[in-house]
């Protein structure tokens, strides 16, 4: 049996992963505006301390987060990833349109700083969300020295199998 390897530099597509998701922000209004990707309506804060709350469809990998500001970049931001609602990575706090991110979480909290209000079109989220069976199957792969030998690969296939037959509503 012959087995070809590729190593090199792995492009995977990204998805805006923030669109159409639900939002809560520090006003009164829901901030779904800042999800539908809709650049005619935009999000009001009046407050000198706002926040945006951006909720996942499940445990997302996050590339970058985008702020589409509606003249300038106001106040600083502060960029987290939430899992369980506690924090668990945090951007520096800066003046962002566009923050690199490497990090995953359920859930993207955006806290605007030292301004007297922001307008903000809308927010974008690029990377990928994984199901809980897609997370199990990458964490039980990884524990394998070498997962590219027969019989790895015939126990992976084995256990997927079992996974793919899991019955979850919410997997």
């Amino acid at each position: 049996m012959r087995e070809v390897r590729l190593i090199g530099i792995q492009h995977i597509h990204q998805d805006n992963i923030s669109k159409g998701r639900p939002v809560m922000t520090s006003e009164d209004s829901p901030g779904s505006e800042l999800t539908d990707e809709d650049p005619t309506i935009w999000w009001d804060s009046k407050r000198e301390n706002a926040y945006i709350e951006v909720q996942f469809k499940s445990l997302c990998i996050v590339d970058h987060v985008l702020i589409d500001w509606m003249d300038v970049v106001q106040g600083s931001q502060t960029i987290k990833y939430l899992v369980g609602g506690e924090p668990h990575d945090t951007s520096a706090t800066s003046s962002y349109d566009r923050v690199d991110m490497k990090g995953m979480g359920g859930s993207l909290r955006i806290e605007l700083k030292g301004a007297s209000f922001y307008s903000i079109r809308g927010v974008t989220a690029a990377g990928n969300c994984f199901s809980t069976r897609e997370i199990f199957f990458i964490k039980f792969r990884r524990n394998f020295a070498d997962p590219w030998t027969q019989y790895s690969r015939l126990l992976l296939d084995n256990v997927r199998k079992i996974i793919d037959t899991f019955e979850c509503d919410t997997c």
